[in-house]
């Protein structure tokens, strides 16, 4: 469990109308002991903004790598603090995105921080993730499989979605299947193979369920 206390960024700048509130609200959060530091940051006051080029309005907040546009209300903040608390902080980050049809961000981030791939995975095989949700995780996934089989972090994700199908929910298992199937045509289109994940799909051919046969018929041909 991520027992570490909660650390913000707030960017904002000298003209923003809702900026003050945003602070506010933050500053609130720090004096009842919600947040452990607010670090404040008035872009209009800096002589090199290279480093914050990526910020198009303010204010936005900041939680390690995640960053949230816009002026944030009391339940949402609550929100925040209870996931980082209990350790699903990039979980409930990539859900919001998910649910508020924001597939792109969802795509951009994970190829500028492709160490969270991990965190689809575990979306993918909750049985509590909302279909929205498993929806925009594949789409992802067909989007990105062939910049995913190049990454190091390709060997750990694909062994976790192995272990994964594993599971008594066969809507999940033909849903990690298919996420398979992807990862091992775009091997296929490199001209490479990869061992584990050929092992598992040749294994699959006869599978009971119709529908993982035909989701590894249609990747073997």
């Amino acid at each position: 469990m991520q027992t570490q206390p909660i650390h913000i960024k707030l960017f904002i700048s000298s003209h923003c109308p809702h900026c003050a509130n945003a602070l506010e609200l933050l500053t609130k959060a720090v004096k009842q002991a919600d947040i452990a530091e607010l670090k404040i940051i008035n872009l209009n006051a800096l002589n090199n903004l290279d480093a914050y080029s990526h910020i198009r309005s303010v204010p936005l907040v900041q939680i390690d790598d995640f960053e949230f546009p816009g002026t944030p209300n009391k339940a949402e903040l609550d929100s925040w603090i209870s996931n980082y608390k209990n350790g699903n902080f990039a979980l409930h980050y990539f859900t919001d995105l998910f649910m508020n049809g924001q597939i792109n961000q969802v795509e951009n981030f994970i190829q500028q921080k492709p160490e969270y791939w991990l965190e689809l995975v575990k979306l993918a095989r909750d049985p509590e993730t909302k279909m929205q949700v498993k929806i925009g995780i594949t789409a992802v996934f067909e989007s990105l499989s062939d910049k995913l089989i190049k990454l190091p972090q390709a060997d750990e994700v694909i062994a976790a979605l192995i272990s994964a199908t594993d599971t008594r929910q066969p809507t999940i298992q033909v849903d990690l299947v298919y996420l398979l199937s992807l990862l091992y045509i775009a091997f296929k289109k490199e001209n490479k193979e990869h061992k584990a994940l050929k092992t598992f799909i040749e294994a699959r051919q006869n599978d009971k369920s119709d529908e993982i046969k035909e989701i590894i018929a249609d990747a073997l041909n």
